[in-house]
């Protein structure tokens, strides 16, 4: 498992080793996980922990990562935020005020430390709920890709990239592997409330669809692998027309040759 996401690190995540990784850390297993394995590695570290403050033990839970960040002598960065007030006020879901509150916690850390990169802990099983949840509300090839490994641009960065090192790796696994270990991660309670969208994709819709194949999760996984090299190859293929259509381009305007624009397939001129 460690050569597996040695490799991630190395040629898919695009990381040097002497320089600072900052990696967000919830304490919860999946995260608990990549923080012990970076560690292993040899990486140079610094944690970040952002407290949403919508439950009472979420205090806690932040103690809970600055002894994990003790054990492991790594520095930690900790903020506590009012994701409930921030929802009301934006007119956001728990869920998009959470999120983005978050991100633009770690980014701006990220920033501030002078990371290389932001490291997250989405594993498989995120990755399959993530293509279920993109199918149920509409997408295309992009959002059948599911998340990617290595993601630069971002929205919240256009120098500091997003990475998911242990995004190949199955939560079965992980809690295995963490059995052993002396971290204790804490379970968050509200992943198994299912008025969370995401959480009724994990607890409902995934097990109703293992009726039908046991293999499903893998069987999204790999799919998501193939259709991100796809999409690779759709995007260079799609910026060759482009430069071959383009005739000038200018604050507010595109000129295209129409003659060999048409001559594009449609997928292209899509």
């Amino acid at each position: 498992m460690l050569e597996k996401i040695t490799k991630n690190l190395q040629k898919t995540c695009h990381l040097q080793p002497d320089q600072l990784i900052l990696v967000g850390v919830s304490g919860g297993p999946d995260s608990i996980f990549l923080l012990d394995v970076l560690h292993q590695l040899g990486y140079n570290l610094v944690i970040a922990h952002l407290d949403h403050q919508l439950r009472p033990e979420s205090s806690q839970e932040a103690d809970g990562v600055k002894r994990v960040a003790a054990q492991l002598n790594i520095p930690v960065l900790i903020e506590s935020l009012d994701v409930g007030k921030y929802a009301k006020t934006q007119k956001l879901s728990i869920e998009q005020a959470a999120r983005q509150l978050r991100y633009e916690f770690l980014f701006r850390q990220a920033e501030s430390q002078k990371a290389q990169a932001v490291a997250i802990g989405h594993t498989a099983d995120d990755q399959v709920e993530t293509i279920l949840l993109h199918l149920l509300r509409g997408t295309g090839l992009s959002g059948l890709a599911g998340m990617k490994y290595f993601n630069l641009p971002n929205p919240w960065s256009q120098s500091i990239p997003l990475i998911r090192p242990i995004m190949d790796i199955w939560r079965q696994q992980i809690l295995e592997y963490l059995a052993d270990k002396p971290y204790n991660p804490y379970e968050d309670m509200s992943n198994l409330d299912t008025k969370y969208f995401r959480n009724r994709i994990r607890h409902e819709l995934i097990p109703f669809l293992e009726k039908f194949n046991p293999r499903i999760r893998q069987n999204l996984f790999q799919m998501s692998g193939i259709l991100e090299q796809d999409e690779q190859v759709l995007h260079a293929t799609t910026q060759r027309a482009w430069n071959q259509c383009l005739i000038s381009a200018g604050k507010d305007y595109l000129q295209f040759n129409t003659v060999v624009f048409s001559e594009q397939p449609l997928g292209i001129q899509r």
